[in-house]
């Protein structure tokens, strides 16, 4: 359980990576809520939430207890966006909606593994 749940934290320390890059991609947005939000939200609030990511990864990978509600909220913010977004924006046209399958289903798996690999007995530290 220890190897899963670490390479769960560095897939999310590689997912946080896109929100650095978000200011510095022209038209890149930031998705809440399943909506695109560009200007400062994107500019600003995607680094802010990159960094949160980068956190909650830490402290994933040193299973730490304080990751643990952490870990529910990032994976119910995951899966609410990856509905919702279907829903409220659509599938951007290059992509076919098979496509966004490849995306949504390791965009809602990935969080919800790691917050069950936090429900397991954790190493005393």
């Amino acid at each position: 359980m220890d190897g899963l749940r670490k390479i769960l934290a560095a897939s999310i320390v590689v997912r946080s990576l896109t929100n650095f890059a978000k200011p510095f991609v022209t038209g890149s947005r930031f998705v809440v809520a399943g909506r695109l939000y560009g200007g400062v939200v994107s500019t600003v609030g995607a680094p802010l939430f990159g960094v949160f990511m980068l956190i909650y990864a830490a402290g994933l990978w040193s299973a730490r207890p304080w990751a643990r509600p952490v870990s529910i909220a990032y994976a119910v913010w995951a899966t609410v966006n990856v509905v919702l977004f279907p829903l409220l924006e659509g599938v951007p046209e290059r992509f076919a909606p098979w496509m966004y399958l490849l995306f949504a289903v390791p965009g809602i798996v990935i969080p919800w593994a790691a917050a069950w690999c936090l429900r397991q007995p954790l190493p005393r530290a």
